[in-house]
């Protein structure tokens, strides 16, 4: 089958398309880039929205990058990239490791140097996740 659109199509397209990509740029301009490192800053962070850090026994709140009025949840690679640890639950791997309001800055596998998270904190961690499960099972 052979699908030709006519030139009009297009051209209406590209304004929907324009809107669609506008969010995006709101969001760089309304990011809000919270330094964790802080005590200060960590007093006023919004505890209620926190996500599961894999198999940890972690939670943590990481930002999200959007303002009250323009939130989406889920989305979180906005720098300074950076985890605060709400809640670790007893009897799991990061009982007496870590520890509430503990603030991750970066992780790996094995042994070695632990690198600064230079991209998604949520994600960057998953993969330190996965490859320490892929290997000895060692976090750091």
């Amino acid at each position: 089958m052979n699908l030709t659109l006519p030139v009009r199509s297009f051209a209406k397209a590209i304004p929907l398309a324009l809107l669609l990509a506008m969010p995006t740029q709101l969001h760089a301009v309304t990011a809000m880039k919270i330094d964790l490192t802080s005590d200060e800053n960590r007093a006023k962070v919004d505890r209620t929205y926190t996500y599961n850090l894999g198999p940890t026994g972690m939670r943590g709140w990481i930002d999200h990058g959007w303002s009250e009025t323009a939130f989406q949840d889920g989305y979180t690679a906005f720098a300074p990239y950076q985890i605060l640890v709400t809640t670790v639950a007893e009897k799991t791997p990061a009982a007496g490791v870590m520890a509430t309001d503990d603030v991750i800055l970066g992780a790996s596998a094995g042994s070695g140097a632990v690198p600064l998270f230079t991209s998604d904190a949520r994600k960057s961690l998953g993969w330190a996740i996965g490859a320490a499960e892929a290997d000895k099972g060692i976090l750091k």
